[in-house]
């Protein structure tokens, strides 16, 4: 198993251009070190690179976790990775994600997340001239179609308790219901408490039309299984980061209740 800040080598970005692309596109590596160089080396021949705009740098610790949490689910890694670009004015931002795994003749898998869809590539162990060419394909495929509308936001009213009394009334009641990929949960220091749960939109099962892929924070009342007082608690034991849960909202967006889906 691989540690967050061990295994994975951040690059700080380089825009890059390509005459099949409208704007230029500022890329982020998620790679070791050996991975790193190689990829950094045949970004340097795509056509169009160019140095890196120290103004322009975008850490790529934010995209870190996505890789962490899902990257045995392709599909997840890279809806994640999207609900974390940059919003506003600024270049589109590739991720090139190394951590795919090797396929069975032994190339390593490598995938260009993008704004609009996912560019994937292999390469062989030993760099070859045809290395940057391959990237160049992925980084088109992954920023040249249109990216449409991004995944937006959910906006939770935060509370320390649920807004029902129990698990019978919060799903009689909820305007809407959502399957989350949890990305993130963060535990209070005591025995109970308010867990932050960080995620995406993965369904809308009820009520508000939501983009897949659209963050959501939750303030969850937490506790230990045998922590008890006069407010309804969970036991996040069955729900951590890489895992799915359902979510049940009131019309005003308080959190009726949240469990393993």
């Amino acid at each position: 198993m691989l540690s967050v800040f061990a295994a994975l080598s951040l690059v700080q970005p380089s825009p890059v251009t390509d005459r099949t692309l409208n704007n230029e596109v500022t890329y982020v590596i998620l790679a070791d070190e050996a991975w790193r160089g190689r990829l950094e080396r045949s970004l340097a021949n795509v056509p169009g690179a160019r140095a890196p705009n120290q103004r322009e740098a975008e850490s790529g610790m934010g995209y870190v976790g996505c890789v962490t949490t899902w990257r045995h689910n392709e599909a997840e890694t890279a809806s994640c990775v999207r609900a974390r670009f940059p919003r506003g004015g600024v270049r589109p931002t590739v991720v090139l994600n190394t951590y795919g795994g090797d396929d069975p003749q032994g190339n390593r898998t490598i995938s260009c997340i993008g704004p609009g869809g996912v560019g994937r590539t292999s390469l062989p162990a030993q760099a070859l001239a045809a290395d940057a060419e391959r990237i160049r394909s992925c980084l088109t495929a992954a920023s040249a179609r249109d990216p449409g509308r991004p995944p937006g936001h959910v906006r939770v009213q935060f509370s320390d308790r649920f807004g029902a009394e129990n698990v019978e009334q919060a799903k009689a009641i909820a305007a809407s219901v959502f399957t989350v990929a949890i990305d993130h949960v963060g535990f209070p220091r005591g025995m109970a408490g308010s867990c932050l749960i960080q995620g995406r939109v993965a369904q809308s099962e009820r009520g508000l039309p939501v983009t897949p892929g659209a963050s959501i924070e939750l303030s969850v009342p937490c506790g230990t299984a045998s922590y008890t007082d006069d407010i309804r608690r969970v036991h996040m034991r069955e729900m951590g980061r890489g895992m799915f849960a359902r979510v049940y909202l009131s019309g005003l967006r308080n959190l009726l209740h949240i469990e393993p889906r």
